[in-house]
């Protein structure tokens, strides 16, 4: 199933990977690492903790396994003219897609996992 699944979101354009549950708290580690060495600005720290979360939910069926999902996205190039003088300004894919493509993901997920039977 976990292949099916990851063979199908890479056909909609989306590379995923399966990995084991206990990786989230290493993610968290390391994401908390790059922010306290200052590597990370406050707004894409702010991005990461608002869309992951690292908690690993209580269940009678324990989850063992994640899905990390990628979505590529493009830079956006518009151009502004301002007195017949144009000035170009490039917007990066977070400020364009930000809730798109985690939405579009998700029902792609939903889509396989209820043709499994996985969900009503």
């Amino acid at each position: 199933m976990v292949e099916r699944i990851l063979e199908y979101l890479q056909k909609k354009g989306y590379p995923a990977r399966s990995i084991s549950v206990e990786h989230l708290k290493e993610l968290q580690k390391e994401i908390e690492k790059l922010n306290e060495a200052k590597y990370l600005d406050a707004g894409i720290y702010k991005l990461l903790n608002d869309f992951h979360n690292y908690n690993i939910p209580a269940s009678a069926n324990p989850v063992k396994s994640i899905f990390i999902v990628a979505s590529p996205s493009p830079i956006v190039k518009i151009n502004f003219n301002y007195n017949g003088i144009r000035f170009p300004a490039l917007i990066p894919p977070t400020y364009t897609e930000y809730y798109k493509k985690p939405e579009e993901i998700k029902q792609h997920l939903n889509k396989m996992w209820k043709a499994a039977g996985i969900m009503p």
